[in-house]
């Protein structure tokens, strides 16, 4: 909060609250139960039930707004819907706000929610089921932009079939991009990376991942890609604008002894300027082929310094994309993705979860538990739902990092869902 400190909610089937110390991962005093009345969190559809007065269900989402304490949760009963409660305080007393969303075709019987607001854009983020194979344990993560009401007030949202379909800005591919910066892909899997954080794993021959809106400025002059394989190894082609779209550039990745022993692969980039669709299309024998942790172009012209005219990284690019002040790599040249178009919930741009809107990184099923700011480890939901968001330990600067503590960690991205 404004103050510096931080809260952890959490609770099925009701709320609870604690302190936390400075190092996140401890708390303060005691474990502090929220009064579930109807006037805070609404009755509960088909009526109170055992230790279920409320419609408040489960996996609470907490960020303060303005001067406004948000506090949005699944509701019960089954069917869960989502709804939401607001207070001038972060521990209350709460107010009823009513229903964000319903329930309805193509809804999991569990929803869990989120919502980020990020450089004057809102965004909520929600369950369906509507990927191949999908079901109640394998949602699907969708996103849909919203507008407050003028007294802050949140409006009922509508499951649309094209969920956020324009990115806040273009990427600019001369810094680090993870390889999960995801609008749309086909076959590759994400998991921990020796490394720190995720890495793309499960690739075959004919698996593509799509990146929307990315900005090549003036051209680019090489590609390198951090990849690792114990397997036959492959290509990465790369193309714009379509699966069989222009080639522009081909790396060969060969066997490196290991799926997480990473070595450096390049190659030059043809002629590329303005803003295109990017696909990685994967090539090779047969799969396993690689695994992707991250990539990154070399720029024809120096990238700008704003407000200084000078130019940070020269047309030998930077490699690894370095913090500020570090030789390369900057934060805010062109702002990065900070939502990949069309709602995938994370890009290489942005803030992370809690920095600015006072918001939460969810933890476990879709958010059982929320932290006021930062980043929090995985979960496994008992039940047998996993969500998994990791700290990088990259070089990746903070602003360029806008999780959704339901990113990441997906099977399957499309333009508005991912398996999860």
């Amino acid at each position: 909060d404004d103050d510096g400190q931080a809260y952890l909610y959490f609770g099925n089937p009701r709320l609870w609250y604690v302190l936390l110390n400075d190092d996140m991962i401890s708390f303060s005093g005691g474990v502090q139960e929220v009064p579930m009345t109807v006037q805070s969190f609404g009755e509960r559809r088909g009526g109170p039930v055992e230790n279920r007065p409320t419609s408040y269900e489960e996996g609470p989402w907490f960020y303060k707004r303005n001067d406004l304490y948000y506090m949005i949760y699944p509701t019960g009963a089954l069917p869960e819907h989502i709804a939401y409660s607001t207070s001038s305080g972060p521990t209350g007393p709460w107010t009823y706000g009513g229903e964000i969303q319903g329930t309805g075709s193509g809804f999991a019987f569990t929803n869990h929610p989120a919502i980020i607001d990020f450089r004057g854009h809102s965004y909520f983020f929600y369950h369906t089921q509507e990927l191949p194979g999908g079901s109640g344990y394998k949602r699907s993560v969708a996103i849909e932009e919203f507008t407050y009401n003028q007294d802050g007030s949140i409006p009922s949202i509508q499951k649309t079939s094209e969920g956020v379909t324009d990115s806040v800005e273009p990427l600019i591919p001369y810094y680090r991009v993870e390889g999960e910066t995801i609008a749309w892909t086909e076959g590759v899997e994400v998991e921990d990376c020796s490394e720190g954080g995720r890495n793309v794993a499960h690739i075959d021959d004919g698996d593509y991942i799509k990146v929307e809106s990315v900005d090549f400025l003036s051209g680019a002059l090489s590609f390198e890609a951090s990849v690792a394989s114990s397997g036959s190894g492959g290509n990465i082609e790369l193309r714009l604008d379509g699966e069989g779209g222009e080639l522009i550039g081909s790396c060969a990745v060969a066997p490196t002894g290991g799926w997480q022993m990473w070595e450096m692969v390049n190659c030059d980039v043809g002629d590329v300027t303005g803003i295109h669709d990017l696909y990685l299309v994967f090539t090779g024998d047969g799969g396993p082929l690689f695994n992707l942790d991250w990539y990154q172009f070399t720029p024809i012209d120096p990238l700008p310094v704003p407000g200084t005219g000078g130019a940070l990284v020269g047309s030998g690019g930077a490699s690894g994309g370095a913090d500020p002040g570090a030789g390369g790599g900057l934060v805010g040249v062109g702002g990065g993705t900070p939502v990949a178009t069309g709602g995938t919930g994370a890009g290489t741009g942005g803030a992370p979860p809690g920095v600015g809107t006072g918001g939460a990184a969810p933890v476990g099923s879709g958010g059982d538990a929320a932290v006021s700011s930062g980043d929090t480890d995985g979960t496994t939901d008992p039940e047998g739902c996993a969500c998994v968001t990791s700290p990088r330990s990259s070089p990746t600067p903070w602003s360029w990092l806008l999780v959704l503590g339901l990113t990441v960690s997906a099977r399957l991205v499309s333009r508005r869902h991912r398996l999860s």
